[in-house]
């Protein structure tokens, strides 16, 4: 205790000296005598205490406060907040960390190959807060090739039977309105006697008139169509016996002109003009020139049945003017009945490949032609080579592009006229013919 006061008097010699610490000393020694008999200390009479608000509470827990131990890191606890904030807990100094949420789990989608022009649909996840979140796949690129499709190398067939939009300019297509058709036929009449190859070509050009009737109950156009349609043929003979003649080459030139009224559902005509100039290569004369023509009108008969009369003009040596009729019969879509002279045929559909239709038929009709064929003394006359012709073929239909046909079969009743000679008659023949029409 006198360690104490003797401690306590050196430090407050310094504040106010001897003077002004003896009233102090004396009430601090009879303070430390009546502490000592009640077995207290200093602070037991509330001398040398510290403030209350400096005094720690010992019921609040300094939870940065380290132990009394060497190198010893305090581990400290953050409070728990909300996740992705940065409110600064109460009663701390530092903000409030927590974990970050779980990144939402990524779904892949079942994946199938898009259309060509829409988007692919959103798919959706949920996210930690519990709402669906959409996840929109990026738009497929809009292409008029499906990647997946294996392309088919065309063939010859497809090139000319298959639709000619890919392969016709489309400058062709617009005039295609006005030259409708175009045909390419080649013919050969092999036997013992007289053998024939002809080539023949025409081109049809339609041309809208208002003043052709046609029928418009089933929405079809306003107007009918004048049609003009310039053709050639070029016919090589050889093999000619008993030197009839010699062995001539011939060809002809000449133009068609016609219309196709309809004046109804149940009745429509055709008439064609032909103008023609039909010679060898030596010697063209006013016999050259030939008129042809025809008239055939069509009608209704009854359902399925459909009659035809008319006539054909020919302007040939031994028939001038033969006439021409009968009747169609169609019992079904697959099958079509001409009964028809001179030109009667039955044809079946065999088989559609797509847009292309495949028919079988057989056939006859009254074949030949006339020119004027000079021999060897250069004189000219009008010679006809005529026979009559059955066969069986098959032919392809597709409405927008290439019609083709072949056929084989016999050339019977051959002959010859000449006006002043013996007509001559070769031998029955094989008779074979291919063409195209566009």
């Amino acid at each position: 205790m006198a360690h104490y006061l003797s401690t306590l008097l050196t430090q407050l010699r310094y504040f106010g000296g001897t003077t002004f610490c003896l009233p102090l000393v004396v009430v601090l020694f009879f303070d430390t005598v009546v502490l000592a008999q009640n077995g207290g200390s200093l602070n037991a009479i509330g001398l040398l205490q510290k403030p209350a608000s400096l005094v720690p509470d010992s019921s609040v827990a300094n939870q940065y406060a380290a132990p009394n131990q060497p190198y010893y890191v305090a581990q400290v606890t953050p409070p728990a907040v909300t996740p992705y904030t940065t409110t600064v807990t109460s009663g701390s100094s530092l903000p409030g960390i927590g974990s970050p949420a779980a990144a939402p789990a990524y779904v892949t989608p079942a994946y199938s190959p898009p259309p060509a022009s829409s988007l692919v649909t959103s798919s959706l996840v949920t996210s930690s807060s519990g709402s669906a979140a959409p996840i929109v796949s990026p738009a497929a690129p809009v292409s008029a090739i499906d990647p997946y499709t294996v392309t088919k190398k065309k063939t010859l067939f497809d090139t000319l039977s298959g639709d000619y939009n890919s392969i016709v300019p489309e400058t062709y297509k617009k005039m295609k309105r006005v030259c409708d058709l175009a045909q390419l036929d080649y013919t050969l009449i092999n036997g013992t006697g007289l053998t024939t190859n002809d080539i023949r070509g025409r081109l049809r050009f339609s041309i809208p008139c208002k003043y052709i009737p046609t029928d418009t109950s089933a929405g079809g156009s306003q107007m009918g169509y004048f049609h003009l349609a310039p053709g050639a043929q070029f016919s090589f003979w050889n093999s000619l016996e008993n030197d009839y003649m010699k062995s001539p080459n011939l060809f002809g030139a000449f133009v068609d002109f016609g219309v196709e009224p309809h004046l109804n559902k149940n009745f429509s005509f055709e008439a064609s003009l032909r103008l023609g100039l039909y010679s060898d290569y030596k010697k063209i004369t006013s016999e050259s020139w030939r008129i042809q023509g025809r008239v055939i009108a069509t009608f209704e008969v009854a359902e399925r049945w459909q009659g035809t009369v008319g006539f054909l003009y020919l302007d040939r040596n031994r028939i001038k003017l033969l006439p021409s009729g009968g009747l169609i019969y169609r019992p079904h879509e697959d099958v079509i009945c001409r009964l028809t002279f001179p030109d009667p045929k039955i044809s079946m559909r065999l088989t559609r490949n797509g847009t292309t239709d495949w028919w079988g038929y057989i056939f006859a009709n009254y074949g030949g032609d006339t020119w004027t064929i000079s021999d060897d003394g250069g004189n000219s006359a009008r010679t006809d080579y005529n026979d009559i012709r059955v066969a069986a073929g098959v032919e392809f239909d597709n409405a927008s592009s290439f019609k083709g046909f072949a056929e084989v079969g016999g050339a019977f009743g051959r002959e010859l006229v000449r006006p002043g000679w013996e007509t001559y008659n070769p031998s029955n023949a094989l008779y074979f013919r291919i063409g195209l029409r566009y």
